[in-house]
């Protein structure tokens, strides 16, 4: 049975999300060094991976351009090519870049969680007997164990997928807008309409889902009450104003977990068909822009 509430105590948040954030960017700071690195390597990946996206533009205009000529068995194979080798040295050096950053976040983490768990044990001496007489074993361990655990995949994987991600937005952004700022234009627009939809199906779902483990804890709550107390429910005749409240509070309960089972199902069949429509409409808006273009050739 959930628990009474609704409550998941391993998934509460910290009672000040600011402070906790800016202490383990504390820890983290004392590699600075090491995070210059890791940063000037995620740079340098993305460039190449950004590098190697662009690269292809000059790869199809060669070969349109030798096939036009009637020289793509001569020239053109030859150039085709030195742009392939070219490319390759792009996924090459974005990899060797990616497995450089890799390594030293894996040593700054492992650092950072074994300072952490040498303070964390110092503090422990210092607490009183009432503290360990109020926590099971089992939840003072798992402050070593889990929770920095936890921490330490953090930095080891979404702090840098987070920067990462934000170096190829950028990235890919400014390729777009120097390739075509037209097609940038329609991608803008659905990218827009997707954060929209996202934004306000997101509201939604919280909202259901807070009210489903409200009502959820107000369902165990009766059944539990009901059930400790059946002898007076049977000596006072109240069963059936107890199945009244039960099924009052059960079909509350189904509605809600429907509208929030609903919202949280069609955020991914949404977003595909953003996509979809967004991949159709630019590459409609490519073979317009082609198509104009070719008188002039």
């Amino acid at each position: 049975m959930p628990p009474m509430g609704g409550r998941n105590p391993g998934l509460a948040k910290p009672k000040d999300t600011k402070k906790s954030v800016s202490r383990i960017m504390g820890y983290i700071a004392r590699s600075k060094l090491l995070l210059a690195v890791v940063f000037l390597m995620l740079i340098l990946s993305t460039l190449c991976q950004t590098g190697a996206s662009y690269w292809l533009k000059p790869i199809l205009n060669d070969v349109a351009s030798s096939i036009k000529a009637g020289n793509f068995a001569t020239e053109g194979v030859k150039q085709l090519l030195i742009n392939l080798a070219i490319v390759s040295a792009f996924y090459i050096g974005a990899a060797l870049f990616t497995f450089i950053q890799s390594k030293i976040m894996v040593s700054v983490a492992y650092k950072t969680t074994n300072t952490i768990r040498k303070e964390l044990f110092d503090h422990l001496q210092t607490l009183p007997l009432s503290f360990f007489d109020s926590k099971t074993h089992g939840e003072v361990m798992s402050r070593f164990t889990n929770d920095v655990d936890n921490i330490q995949m953090m930095l080891e994987q979404t702090v840098v997928q987070l920067v990462s991600s934000v170096f190829s937005f950028i990235s890919i952004i400014v390729m777009m807008i120097v390739l075509k700022w037209q097609m940038f234009i329609v991608a803008l627009v659905f990218l827009i309409i997707m954060i929209v939809n996202s934004v306000n199906i997101a509201k939604r779902t919280r909202k259901y889902f807070k009210f489903q483990q409200e009502a959820l804890g107000a369902m165990n709550g009766n059944i539990e009450e009901t059930v400790e107390g059946m002898k007076v429910v049977k000596v006072f005749n109240h069963e059936k104003s107890a199945t009244e409240e039960f099924d009052a509070l059960n079909d509350k309960y189904r509605v809600v977990a429907e509208k929030a089972n609903f919202y949280s199902g069609i955020m991914g069949p949404v977003s595909t068909g953003i996509n979809n429509a967004s991949y159709a409409t630019i590459t409609l808006t490519g073979g317009i822009l082609v198509q104009s273009s070719l008188p002039s050739l």
